[in-house]
């Protein structure tokens, strides 16, 4: 029993040796090989945007916002080339657009826009008006001084400020009747505008004007007034800044200041002002003393 069990056995195991034998080896599998990808290309750098063109195209752009801006930027870049376009744009819907056209074409000195920004002090909107009083200014457009003139009674105070600031700028003599108007008014705040703005004119008429103001009821009307004479190298306004010199006023003390610097005398401006300054406490007012005792100091032949 245990014999024939025994030879079971081995016949069993010499039949899976031959069927194993039999059988077809399979092929070792192939290594998986991993493709390369291509590399993406470099991105090309933006091409650069001309801020000029960018600009032109701005004036376009449907939205009102959009045009003032551009127009602004037109400014700043300051390219007379660009003022057939901003011309365009004093026709525009939106009057900021309109004034910031105006103010561009100021700031470029296109003068040939002169008389569409002229025509442009008769616009509705009291913005656009502001605007093309300060353009026919900055152009010192001498054409401009008899209209500039008739705003200075306009009911709008920006408007009649704007128009006395470029009549100052413009510095005609055909505008004189229009100062001595507003130099004579009963507003004591027109008078100090006035005076402000003739001190500021480097012509003997302008001085002319302003030199029987030496004796204005206000103050400031005074000081305008002397420091406009003093520019023009007339001294007849020393005594009244040296007077100015103890006002509570820190503004009239710098003024005073100023004047004695362009027209003071060793004799008497010169004392005058050095006790002043060693008791000024105001830094600006200690600052344009100390610059004006420099300016009397080094001026060549002064008595």
């Amino acid at each position: 029993m245990a014999k024939s069990l025994t030879l079971g056995l081995l016949s069993l195991l010499l039949l899976l040796g031959s069927a194993a034998a039999k059988e077809p080896s399979k092929p070792a599998a192939k290594p998986i090989r991993s493709r390369a990808r291509p590399a993406k290309a470099a991105p090309q750098p933006a091409k650069p945007v001309d801020p000029y063109a960018a600009a032109l195209e701005g004036l376009k752009a449907s939205d009102p916002m959009a045009r003032r801006q551009a127009a602004e930027q037109l400014s700043r870049l300051g390219k007379p080339e660009a003022a057939p376009a901003l011309l365009e744009r004093l026709a525009d819907d939106d009057p900021l657009v309109r004034s910031a056209a105006i103010d561009a074409l100021g700031s470029l000195q296109a003068r040939e826009a002169e008389n569409a920004i002229l025509a442009a002090l008769d616009d509705k909107a009291g913005s656009v008006r502001c605007a093309a009083a300060g353009a026919l200014g900055t152009l010192r457009a001498e054409k401009a001084a008899s209209r500039l003139g008739s705003l200075l009674k306009d009911p709008d105070p920006s408007l009649r400020k704007t128009a006395l600031e470029a009549l100052s700028r413009i510095a005609s003599s055909e505008s004189a009747q229009d100062f001595q108007s507003m130099l004579d008014d009963k507003d004591v705040k027109a008078r100090q505008d006035a005076a402000k703005a003739a001190a500021a004119i480097p012509s003997p008429w302008a001085a002319d004007l302003l030199r029987p103001k030496l004796k204005d009821a206000d103050v400031y009307v005074r000081a305008y007034a002397a420091l406009g004479l003093a520019r023009a190298g007339d001294s007849s306004g020393e005594s009244i800044a040296v007077g100015l010199l103890d006002s509570s006023d820190p503004e009239v003390r710098r003024l005073a200041a100023n004047i004695l610097g362009s027209a003071g005398s060793r004799a008497t401006g010169l004392p005058a002002l050095e006790k002043a300054a060693e008791s000024e406490k105001a830094d600006n007012v200690k600052a344009a003393m100390d610059f004006a005792l420099g300016q009397i100091k080094s001026r060549p032949g002064l008595k």
